[in-house]
């Protein structure tokens, strides 16, 4: 048995950015955005933090290791 039709139109699926129908609804896609935006910023800094710490421990611990050779005669 088939399912009747629906009587109202079918609406697209509200994830694309591009289908915000009023003013209301672009200003709150809007606000969204900002706050993805300042969010990926922030983790993006911390992460290149991250990275510089990790490369200057990588360096110290390369320095320690030469010279605990050194040490050893090898």
């Amino acid at each position: 048995m088939k399912s009747p039709k629906a009587t109202s139109a079918r609406r697209p699926c509200r994830t694309s950015p591009a289908l915000a129908r009023t003013p209301k609804e672009a200003a709150m896609h809007l606000v969204r955005l900002e706050f993805d935006v300042s969010r990926l910023e922030k983790a993006l800094e911390a992460a290149r933090n991250r990275m510089a710490r990790c490369a200057q421990d990588l360096e110290r611990r390369k320095r320690e290791r030469e010279i605990l050779l050194a040490l050893l005669g090898r």
